[in-house]
């Protein structure tokens, strides 16, 4: 397991999410304690990027993420759990002048837009660097589930769980010192 920085950790998941942009889950919730958790895991690289912040809102929230793996029994766990789709980058086959209808709100534009989603849903997620030759894509962030318990995602979630608890705590009696 490695305590990372929010850049940090944005850096190394995007590195690994344009290395292999296939077999990402994505889940987000909020725990009985009210910090928000987003665990982005990868079946195929066998390791997760977990995020706890006290508010999804403003900078001043305070933050611990962790890069840690999974294991190959709680790979297949992941397979077949949660949304057969994975989380990811995908093109749209929108033009200019079609993002520009959506705007307007012309008729049929919106239909248009739901419908080429629902297409592109059905491919593969593609590298950041891909997206970015494309008119518009598509991040399936919205695929997103709390699950019930985080043993439902891995066995060792707990624990990991007890040790960011632990560093969120540390940084908030931190940050309260900075303010009396």
């Amino acid at each position: 397991m490695e305590i990372l920085t929010r850049e940090r950790l944005n850096q190394k998941m995007w590195k690994a999410y344009d290395n292999e942009p296939r077999g990402w889950k994505y889940f987000f919730g909020k725990d009985k304690k009210g910090n928000y958790n987003v665990i982005i895991a990868n079946r195929i690289l066998g390791e997760q990027y977990w995020m706890k912040f006290t508010s999804p809102y403003g900078k001043d929230h305070i933050f611990v993420g962790i890069r840690a793996g999974i294991e190959d029994e709680d790979i297949s766990r992941l397979k077949s759990s949660f949304f057969d789709v994975d989380f990811g980058v995908r093109p749209l086959n929108l033009t200019q002048k079609d993002l520009i209808n959506l705007l307007k709100g012309k008729e049929g534009a919106i239909e248009k837009q739901i419908n080429e989603e629902k297409r592109a849903m059905k491919k593969p997620p593609i590298p950041r660097e891909e997206a970015e030759k494309c008119t518009a894509s598509l991040t399936s962030m919205y695929q997103c589930v709390s699950p019930k318990k985080l043993e439902d995602i891995s066995a060792g979630q707990n624990e990991l769980n007890k040790k960011m608890e632990k560093e969120l705590k540390r940084l908030e009696r931190m940050s309260f010192n900075y303010v009396c």
